[in-house]
Order: C-alpha cells, then sequence, then structure tokens
C-alpha cells in the first residue's frame, strides 16, 4: 500500500471507512457479475459457432437411407432421404413461435415411411396474418422427402388440448411421445421430428432450422459478449473516478 493510501485510510472515521469498504464489494460483486455475463455470452457464441459450422458440413452430405439412420441411431442434424406419404390427417400446429418481433407457427404433418414407420414431419414456419391467427393449408408431400433428424427436448404441457377431427391441433410446444400417442396410439413412431429440405414449400414456409432451433446465432452472442465487457470497462472507470475524487478530496493539502 502506497503512503498516499495509508495517509487517507488513516485518517478515514470508523463509519467511513465501513462506507469505503461496502463501496469496494459493491463494486467487486458488480463488475464479477458483468463479467460472468460476457463469459457466458462468449462461451454461448462458441458453441453455436461449432453448432453451425457442424449443420454447414452435414448440409454438404449425401443424405442417408431410413435404415441407415436406424442403424447409426437417429443421429442429430443427418440428412436423409425417406420414401413414403404424407397420412391425410389435420397437421399439428406449434403457434408460440415468434422470430423477430413477428408471432408466428410451425406446421408439422404425419409422415409414413415405406416401412410403415410414422414420423412427424416439421415443414417450417409462418407468420400469422397481421391481426388474425389463421394457418395455411399443409403443403402437399408424396412420394419422397430430404429432412434432417432432429431430437427435440420435452416441452412440459401439464395437460394437451384435446385434437378435432378435421382441425389444426394447436399446441404451445412439443411434448413428442404424447403428440406421437395422441395422433396414432398404435403406429410404430421414430424417436425424431423430420426438419423438412426438400421438395421446396409451395405457400413460402421459411426452413431456416439453424434459427428456428439453434436460436440466436454465434455473431449475436460473440456481439452481446463486447457489450458486457464494456459495460464492465465502464463500471471500472466510472468507479475508479469516483473513487479517486473523493480520495482527493478527504486528503489534507500539503
Amino acid at each position: 500500500m502506497s503512503e498516499f493510501s495509508k495517509h487517507y485510510t488513516g485518517t478515514l472515521p470508523q463509519k467511513s471507512r465501513w462506507r469505503a469498504g461496502a463501496g469496494w464489494l459493491l463494486f467487486f460483486v458488480v463488475l464479477g457479475i458483468l463479467l460472468r455475463l460476457a463469459w457466458w455470452q462468449y462461451q454461448r457464441g462458441l458453441e453455436k459457432a461449432d453448432f453451425e459450422d457442424h449443420l454447414s458440413q452435414t448440409a454438404l452430405d449425401t443424405p442417408i437411407s431410413e435404415n441407415e439412420a436406424r442403424a447409426s441411431g437417429w443421429p442429430e442434424w443427418q440428412t436423409v432421404f425417406l420414401k413414403g406419404r404424407m397420412r391425410a390427417t389435420a397437421p399439428v400446429i406449434l403457434d408460440n413461435r415468434t422470430r423477430s418481433g413477428q408471432a408466428g407457427y410451425e406446421t408439422l404433418v404425419v409422415w409414413v415411411g415405406s416401412d410403415g414407420v410414422h414420423y412427424l414431419l416439421n415443414q417450417g414456419w409462418q407468420p400469422f396474418p397481421k391481426g388474425e391467427r389463421k394457418v395455411q393449408p399443409a403443403d402437399s408431400v408424396s412420394g419422397h422427402v430430404v429432412a434432417r433428424l432432429h431430437h427435440p427436448s420435452d416441452y412440459e404441457v401439464t395437460r394437451l388440448p384435446k385434437p378435432q377431427a378435421g382441425q389444426p391441433w394447436f399446441l404451445p410446444g412439443l411434448n413428442l411421445g404424447a403428440v406421437q400417442q395422441k395422433l396414432a396410439p398404435d403406429a410404430q413412431w421414430a424417436p425424431v421430428v423430420l426438419l423438412q429440405e426438400l421438395p421446396a414449400s409451395s405457400t413460402g414456409r421459411q426452413r431456416d432450422w439453424h434459427r428456428a432451433i439453434g436460436g440466436m446465432p454465434a455473431a449475436r452472442h460473440f456481439g452481446y459478449a463486447v457489450q458486457w465487457a464494456l459495460l464492465a470497462l465502464a463500471w471500472t472507470w466510472l468507479f475508479t473516478r469516483l473513487w479517486y475524487k473523493d480520495l482527493r478530496r478527504r486528503t489534507p493539502s500539503s
């Protein structure tokens, strides 16, 4: 400790010392929170960058067959080529899907593979018409699809609304096993959701799956990390400036 600091602390009354200690404690607590947030965003950015890399690499892969996918344990994000048909049932609508502040929905249909295995096929995202909650009919697909495999995390829905015959089934989230059993309790279901890539949507559904599933892109996480780090720097500058001004005010002139 410098002589200047010793002189300063030595001349402080007990109450002022407690106040100074509380000030420094506040400084380090806030600084720790800001740096922790910056580090967390940086780590999330690295994870998202790896995810986007993996997605780009798998996009270049030749789609594998249904049998290969099953034998490989349904690898996440793998592109597959599936022969089959759409089952003639009303679509499932995931209606709490917001992008860039715009409310929208994802449309899921039942796809029956050539060997009879059932899948939920996500055809993509669309915005709701302004001021309305109308949905577009599902895209008609037959013969085959090219899709990505995705294992969704269960969304805890305390009670699924009952599907109405011939009507879209609106759901707040996808609890995969429960939804599958409601749609076709006697069918053999694959433990994945298909994220459709081809054929292209005839109704303009968006299929940027890295954004829909992955959420915020890596670049935005890195941007937030920089913002939190700059806030930590600004907080350090502000506190140091105030502390120095107080130090000068309390130190007797020589």
